[in-house]
């Protein structure tokens, strides 16, 4: 999946204010949830946008800094140190991408090179796989009753194949089991 199909079918399964409210937040809380959802396209200098799939262009394209996708959210630019190009945080630690391998990562905030969590194969994957993260958080946002194990199990199972096999399983236990 490349970064403008991940933006496009993200806005499309946003659970809206009044999803939120049904979970007795207030309106404001309500409003900005449903936003975190939603990528706005950047005005660009030369008015051109990049045509690569990945999370580098997504960042370049999009105003990322306001997704907020479980513990999942991105940064406004892209940092980058010799091994890692930075793209987001899952909660304090670094969502990164190797420079070597291209795999997303989870790197430790204090120590830049542990990895916590492999993510994904590389963009493509963790677009499809954090995309089915989302749809679990939207359909748990949208149905007011706790969700079963069961759908908790399917969906750690689908995010880890669309990722790109076992290997990511973890990362995605600790987002959707927590």
């Amino acid at each position: 999946m490349n970064y403008n199909s991940f933006v496009s079918k993200l806005t499309s399964i946003a659970p809206t204010p009044n999803d939120f409210l049904k979970h007795g937040v207030c309106n404001e809380y309500a409003l900005a949830a449903s936003e975190n959802f939603i990528a706005k396209s950047k005005q660009l200098v030369n008015g051109t946008p990049l045509d690569n799939p990945g999370l580098i262009d997504l960042i370049l394209n999009f105003e990322c800094n306001k997704i907020q996708i479980g513990l999942v959210s991105f940064l406004r630019n892209v940092e980058e140190t010799q091994g890692y190009y930075f793209v987001g945080n899952v909660e304090a630690d670094i969502l990164a991408i190797s420079k070597i391998s291209f795999e997303i990562v989870v790197l430790d905030h204090e120590d830049k090179e542990w990895v916590i969590w492999p993510c994904a194969q590389n963009s493509s994957k963790f677009f499809d796989a954090i995309l089915e993260f989302a749809t679990y958080l939207s359909i748990k946002i949208k149905n007011s009753s706790t969700l079963d194990a069961d759908l908790e199990s399917q969906y750690i199972s689908i995010c880890t194949q669309k990722a790109g096999g076992e290997k990511y399983k973890a990362f995605y236990e600790m987002l959707i089991a927590g």
